[in-house]
């Protein structure tokens, strides 16, 4: 399953799961990740679903916003 980047931001690359093969997700998600580091954001809930959470809590509140505010490029 292929995770395709959208946006890089402070590090962290803001990816979407390839559609085909995606089989259990059924909520669109967000896929955040770096090195050693992966964690999925619900667009439906608006939150962190699971996986790992960004610690620096100014690094958090900049992505959610960023993915909140531009929610229709990770709809594909």
């Amino acid at each position: 399953m292929a995770c395709i980047v959208i946006k890089r931001l402070l590090g962290y690359e803001l990816c979407i799961l390839e559609k085909e093969g995606t089989l259990f997700y059924s909520d669109p998600i967000v896929v955040i990740r770096k090195e050693g580091f992966t964690e999925i954001y619900n667009l439906q809930k608006h939150a962190h679903e699971t996986g790992d959470m960004i610690s620096k809590k100014i690094a958090r509140q900049i992505i959610y916003e960023f993915i909140e505010d531009n929610q229709d490029i990770f709809y594909q």
